[in-house]
């Protein structure tokens, strides 16, 4: 297991004390707080911000679902904490490409398909 090392200790610690004094002490969820860590995490860079949901949920051994999850409520909570533009972020959380708007995987996007039975949801048997 690879450890985590802060690139800059003082800044993450005086962000987060910032961030938990300007909400009142006790008043984050424990929720916030974790979204919070990430986010400053990221921000440090002791966790690339370009690496895939792979590479970073094994850094902080979680699955890959959760680290997609953390991503993505971590830059809504917190995205004043972050100097990226807002497009620029969305496309990278989202993991799309910023040329074409596809999954960066290269991977066609997920398809529909009814549900089997015949109908599609929503639709209704007639009576009668």
């Amino acid at each position: 297991m690879q450890q985590l090392e802060l690139k800059d200790p003082a800044a993450f610690a005086s962000e987060f004390l910032r961030q938990t004094q300007l909400q009142g002490f006790g008043a984050l969820s424990k929720r916030d707080l974790e979204l919070l860590v990430f986010v400053l995490l990221e921000r440090d860079g002791a966790i690339d911000r370009n690496a895939s949901n792979h590479a970073a949920a094994a850094q902080l051994r979680v699955t890959p679902a959760k680290l997609r999850a953390l991503r993505r409520d971590g830059y809504a909570r917190w995205r004043q904490l972050v100097a990226e533009p807002a497009d620029e972020a969305l496309r990278r959380i989202l993991g799309q490409r910023p040329d074409r708007g596809q999954p960066a995987c290269g991977q066609q996007p997920c398809q529909r398909t009814q549900p089997q039975g015949g109908l599609p949801r929503g639709a209704h048997r007639a009576s009668g």
